[in-house]
């Protein structure tokens, strides 16, 4: 065999699914930062440490779980939303050019990749254009944080078509390429954990290789990934047992696995009806039928491993494999969060769409082979417009963070972190009793209350309560003693009320654990140049410019030295 030579069709494929994610996503260019946006990009004090590792600021839930912190480790993500920001400043048209365009690059990787497998140009082009204009989908170009997201199915699709190269051609430098985009994918994300299960379906599925086989071949890739799990556990922990998150969270297993299958029934059902598409779903806690929904689970689960082992071969076996490997994901994912409770993220499971995509281009092919040409080509055609209207919806409704929160709270009104982002957004408008409100109905009685109990504080102080606001933000370091955000709002307030030393001693212990919080260093330059001591404030603001060259409040203070 040999590595398909270029096609001029490839060309025309290629400015297609250009001007397909062009008529899509253009219109979302012009949309502001949203959510995780704000925290991760435009007011990440971290996003320009050298390392890139963020261990302190990315916790997966920064409430304790058996008394530890666990954190996320993404380096080549934070690295993706931090080059943006140096070239561009905060400018969130730049980060959303470059999310389309990496998007299109991940569309162009889908149809490499399945054009490979299966050499089937009408199936790797129609399941392509399902997965582009899928609305679960939109949220690679909607979320500007998922800019990694866009990379890690980049990487993995070329690291499964080097791989097949180097099966293809017997070269080394493919495979050795194939294993380099594996690391780079699991720098960009945890859930790239699971390639050696997408590329094992491959060769198991498609190519019919013995057992013993696929594991010989895919051998390599689980001794990166035991020396990937490796430094995880001893530098950068994710994972914790199952029975300490079911505790953290107050429920049974039969309870998480009833809540769990409501998850999977919420992803499937927004798959195939385009209805409900979030970036965040949390299941109510599943209490009554217990035995029901367990023997529910258990049989589908059953009943597809049967499918999968004596039925279905080639691209249907391929597409249900691929969806039932991320939602096999979803099982440790789904207590990520623990204080939101079981939730499910599609941007956990876009090789699962790419499955369903490749699942439903096949029937759809069926349908023109062996019913009729005209009915085919009828539902090709009624699903493109449909997928593509749907997503168009949903891109409108990323256009307001109010508008978003809402929506996902109509769908899970229970969850704490869509509370608190509406909250937020209310805050921007000016409508401070109502960020008030959601802002204590966001408290949940965990160790990261702290960030509430802050933005109350401010709240407060903006209202002109400051004997409020100070005891709030007094509960707020008590709860977390490394918050930096509720000290340097504390020393504002000090510093109005011309208490500087005691502001001074609160901003000098904020800085010492934070030193890359520019809010603390501001408020110790203004303490300094209203204490005369302009070279000292001077070196402050320098030492600001250097974090941040273009803050216009340090601008502003160093012109003030003059």
């Amino acid at each position: 065999m040999t590595i398909q030579k270029f096609d001029t069709k490839n060309l025309w494929v290629a400015l297609f699914l250009f001007v397909l994610c062009i008529a899509l996503f253009a219109p979302t260019l012009d949309h502001p930062f949203m959510m995780d946006d704000k925290s991760q990009i435009v007011r990440n004090e971290f996003l320009f440490d050298a390392g890139f590792l963020q261990i302190d600021y990315f916790n997966s839930d920064s409430s304790k779980v058996g008394g530890k912190e666990y954190v996320v480790f993404r380096p080549l993500t934070q690295f993706l939303n931090a080059l943006p920001a140096y070239f561009f400043g905060e400018d969130p048209f730049a980060y959303r050019v470059i999310s389309l365009l990496l998007f299109y690059l991940a569309c162009l990787s889908v149809y490499e990749l399945l054009n490979l497998i299966f050499k089937n140009f009408h199936l790797s082009l129609l399941a392509t254009v399902l997965f582009c204009i899928h609305p679960i989908n939109g949220v690679l170009v909607n979320y500007i944080t998922a800019t990694g997201y866009s990379v890690l199915v980049l990487s993995i699709n070329l690291a499964l078509i080097c791989f097949l190269w180097a099966q293809q051609t017997n070269k080394k430098r493919y495979f050795i390429a194939s294993m380099a985009l594996f690391v780079m994918a699991l720098l960009c994300h945890e859930t790239a954990i699971a390639f050696p299960l997408y590329l094992g379906a491959i060769l198991f599925f498609v190519q019919r290789q013995n057992l013993k086989k696929v594991i010989i071949m895919c051998l390599p890739f689980l001794v990166i990934l035991a020396q990937y799990l490796f430094f995880r556990q001893y530098y950068a922990l994710y994972t914790v047992s199952l029975t300490e998150r079911l505790e953290f969270i107050g429920i049974t297993l039969t309870e998480f696995i009833a809540s769990y299958f409501q998850c999977v029934l919420w992803y499937v059902k927004a798959l195939l009806s385009l209805d409900g598409v979030v970036l965040m779903w949390a299941s109510p806690v599943i209490k009554s039928n217990l035995i029901l929904w367990n023997i529910v689970f258990l049989s589908i689960f059953v009943a597809g491993i049967s499918l999968l082992l004596f039925r279905l071969r080639g691209e249907k076996a391929f597409g249900l494999s691929w969806l039932a490997i991320g939602l096999a994901l979803v099982v440790p994912a789904c207590l990520s969060r623990p204080s939101q409770g079981v939730i499910i993220e599609p941007h956990w499971l876009f090789f699962s769409s790419m499955g369903f995509c490749v699942l439903v281009a096949a029937v759809i092919l069926k349908a023109y082979r062996q019913i009729h040409r005209i009915f085919g080509i009828f539902v090709g055609i009624l699903l493109f417009f449909t997928y593509g209207l749907s997503t168009l919806s949903y891109n409108e409704l990323w256009a307001s963070e109010k508008k978003y929160c809402h929506y996902m709270l109509d769908l899970s009104p229970q969850m704490r972190l869509t509370t608190f982002w509406l909250a937020n957004a209310y805050v921007k408008e000016g409508d401070l009793e109502r960020a008030k409100h959601y802002y204590t109905k966001s408290i949940r009685g965990h160790k990261d209350d702290w960030e509430v109990y802050t933005n109350l504080g401010y709240i407060e102080d903006k209202l002109g309560n400051t004997e409020k606001a100070i005891r709030l933000y007094q509960k707020a370091i008590m709860l977390d003693s490394g918050a930096a955000q509720p000290r340097s709002n504390l020393s504002s307030i000090y510093i109005i009320e011309k208490k500087y030393d005691k502001a001074e001693t609160l901003l000098h212990g904020t800085i010492r654990k934070n030193p890359y919080f520019i809010d603390a260093k501001k408020n110790l330059a203004v303490i300094y140049i209203k204490k005369g001591l302009k070279e000292r404030a001077k070196q402050v603001i320098e030492q600001i410019l250097e974090i941040k060259p273009q803050d216009k409040d340090a601008l502003s203070l160093l012109q003030s030295l003059d």
